[in-house]
């Protein structure tokens, strides 16, 4: 159950040499009342919707609705050189005890060598919100609100910018504490971190100086430079509780 927006013409003894081109030009709508029909030919019986070869040969797929319950998006298997973008488009990704959700689940997992960005919405509840699972592959996150995951972001190479992290345990992590194959690391910049109203878990981060920050907002009494992580700090100065963090020396 495939909508695509980009109208494509071809002959129904064509289609089937034409679907690819078709795929790889288009912007794809993925909605919970597809989920159980498969929103894309690769997705799989435990609602997942997989961004593979078999469904995608890249584009962009947009939510049109939120998405509830068990680990969401999967993307695997894409070539080097494909770059997807998962538009959460204003809905939210959303693990919690009223859905069928518990344990280690994955909002967005990455597989794969594919240039990937999400953005524009709502992570909430997971164990890792954004996982970056396989070294070689570049991540955008920017625009999303991440709320009371156990770690929200989970990447080796990419830039996080522009974003909310909200409760949870770690707000991003660099697992390998090394540089990409390319020397990039971790660009977070332009990021807001709290600790939610009541609430006693503030999501830190795990970096070290392979990774940089900037013009961002730690938010909670007691914040410091060590609330980085050891990330460098570079370009905008990056702001600890109500006063500016202390430089690198």
């Amino acid at each position: 159950m495939i909508r695509q927006l980009i109208p494509v013409l071809f002959t129904a003894a064509a289609s089937v040499g034409l679907l690819g081109q078709a795929h790889a030009a288009g912007i794809y709508e993925v909605n919970e009342a597809c989920r159980a029909d498969g929103c894309l030919p690769g997705d799989d019986a435990g609602g997942r919707i997989v961004i593979d070869t078999a469904s995608i040969a890249g584009g962009t797929v947009r939510l049109t609705s939120n998405l509830r319950g068990g680990s969401a998006i999967v993307v695997s298997g894409l070539a080097t050189d494909a770059a997807v973008t998962i538009d959460l488009n204003g809905y939210e990704l959303h693990c919690d005890a009223a859905s069928p959700c518990a344990g280690n689940l994955i909002g967005v997992d990455v597989f794969g060598t594919a240039h990937v960005t999400v953005r524009n919405g709502q992570i909430r509840g997971f164990g890792r919100g954004v996982r970056q699972g396989v070294a070689g592959s570049l991540m955008v996150v920017e625009n999303v609100q991440f709320t009371d995951n156990t770690t929200a972001v989970e990447a080796t190479a990419g830039v996080i910018r522009n974003s909310v992290f909200e409760g949870g345990t770690i707000g991003i992590t660099n697992p390998s504490r090394v540089q990409d194959a390319d020397g990039s690391g971790l660009r977070i910049v332009d990021n807001y971190f709290m600790r939610p109203a009541g609430g006693t878990l503030s999501p830190t981060l795990e970096l070290d100086n392979l990774d940089a920050c900037a013009g961002n907002h730690v938010a909670w009494t007691g914040a410091s430079i060590g609330s980085f992580g050891g990330c460098l700090m570079i370009g905008e100065p990056n702001q600890c509780g109500v006063q500016l963090c202390a430089p690198v020396e």
